[in-house]
Parts: C-alpha cells; structure tokens; sequence
C-alpha cells in the first residue's frame, strides 16, 4: 500500500487560512508532507476525519496552493478525501491556474468547493443529547466496537471510570458529536497504550504477520520483531521502549521554539530530527 496520497488537482487560490478557518475543527496530530513542510491537520466541522480532513502548511504568508488528493488510512487502507493549503514553492513547478477553494454548510452537509469540483459530507449533530446517554454511551460504544480487547484483559474498570469522569463533566454539553468521538478515540487509545497495548499500520501487520486486527499486546510484537531478526534499537520500539534517538528527539521538541512542534510532542520531534515525512 502506498501511504502518498495521489493528488489530483494543484493550483494557485485566492483563498487564505483565515477564509477557512472558521468551518474547521483542529486535531490533535499534524502531518510532515515533506522535511521541511508541516501542517496542522484539520476536520470540517461536525464531520468525522474518516471522510475528509483538511491539512494547512504552518507559514505566515502566500502564495497559497490548493491540493486535492486521495489518502489512504495507515490502519485500515480506506480512503477518505485531502484537501491541503499550501504555501507555493518552486518544486511545485508553474501553476498557471487560479481556482476558488470555499466551505460552507448547506443543511445538514459541509461543502467543500475546489475549482470546478464539489464534495458534500454529512455532518453530525452540533450537540450531545444528554438524554440519549451523553458521552458516558459513546465510550461504550467506542470500547465495544474499537477496543474490545481492553474489555477483556483486565482495564475494563478503566474504560467504566473513564465513561464515568467524561459523563460528569460540564464542559462535554458543549460537544459536538464528531467532537466528542475524538475526544473519546483519544482517551481509550492512551488506555490501552498504558495496558499494554500497541495499535499496529497495515504495513506493519504484514511485515510481521500479524494480520487480521490492528491492536496487539506489545510482548506479541516483540516476539514478531525478534524472529525476524532485528536488533535491539527495534524491538525496544515495539514494545514501546523509548529508543535512544526517540528520547533525544523528545528533547529537542521541548526545548525548541516551535510550539507546533512542542504540542505535537514525541512523534513530530523524532521526524523533525531524523528528517523522516510522517503521515497520520
């Protein structure tokens, strides 16, 4: 599978991160599109990232290029639209056209305008019902249908205490659906990481033949590593070890001046220092 998305259109817009900002919602992570190029990846708001997601180059001024694209998941390979503002440079080679790139809401859809091309996404509810369970029914749900092994391998009261403090929490009336989806996503992901657990690309699984589900107990990994070979650096990583160049990266992250690159944390210090593109 290649994880490079196959871009489609590129094209000089008249279109700013201000003009789109405001009908976005930002994620946690962020994407390195080359070594030198990184953006802040974004969802339209109320549409759940498996759909679309919207990358923005960290830069301070033009000219601005639209991207649309096509990106496979690393996990499950499904793909989902990518729209990406970016600032010009001259790898890009000679854009000669000029196209609109706009979002806006049309009922219950988020469109999204580039050129001549549309997409319609349906958007979820503005607000959590607190009738219908709240947040406390989206961990459930979430837990049963993405992490059942935690159910089973002894962080089950994790999961119930988790759905508990979110329940209780004031501030979740102000969620929205898609929102809250993430929040949850992120908070059983740190869960099962602590129970030892590691959610495993599709490349991985099959460099390591572990097929058939994406999560795997780190001891499970470790012994894949080891029969294939590999050294110590490698199987450290895979049972979740820092490795020596991941601590200094870490290091480098929380001692530089990019707060982008301090909010994004371990993960985009190691590619900054390693000079490896990462993808979401």
């Amino acid at each position: 599978m290649n994880d490079r998305p196959a871009i489609i259109l590129r094209a000089l817009t008249g279109a700013t991160p201000a003009d789109i900002l405001p009908a976005l919602e930002r994620t946690e992570d962020g994407v390195w599109l080359s070594r030198t190029v990184w953006c802040g990846r974004y969802t339209l708001r109320g549409v759940p990232a498996r759909l679309v997601d919207v990358l923005i180059e960290d830069a301070d001024a033009g000219p601005w290029v639209v991207e649309r694209s096509r990106k496979a998941g690393r996990y499950d390979g499904a793909e989902r639209d990518r729209i990406a503002l970016r600032r010009y440079n001259p790898g890009m080679g000679a854009l000669q056209h000029l196209v609109e790139l706009t979002i806006s809401s049309e009922g219950a859809e988020a469109v999204v305008q580039v050129g001549t091309w549309t997409g319609r996404y349906p958007r979820l509810r503005d607000h959590l019902d607190p009738a219908s369970g709240g947040l406390r029914r989206i961990v459930l749900w979430h837990a049963t249908r993405y992490y059942s092994f935690l159910l089973d391998c002894g962080a089950k009261a994790d999961v119930e205490a988790l759905a508990a403090e979110l329940d209780a929490d004031p501030a979740s009336l102000d969620l929205g659906l898609a929102e809250a989806n993430r929040l949850v996503s992120r908070r059983l992901y740190q869960i099962a990481r602590r129970a030892g657990w590691r959610k495993l690309t599709l490349r991985e699984q099959r460099r390591l033949g572990l097929e058939g589900r994406q999560w795997w107990p780190e001891t499970r990994i470790a012994e894949a590593y080891s029969a294939t070979g590999c050294g110590e650096e490698t199987l450290r990583a895979a049972a979740g070890t820092p490795t020596v160049e991941a601590w200094a990266a870490g290091t480098r992250a929380e001692s530089g001046p990019s707060a982008t690159l301090r909010g994004n944390g371990l993960a985009a210090g190691l590619a900054r220092l390693l000079a490896v593109p990462e993808e979401p």
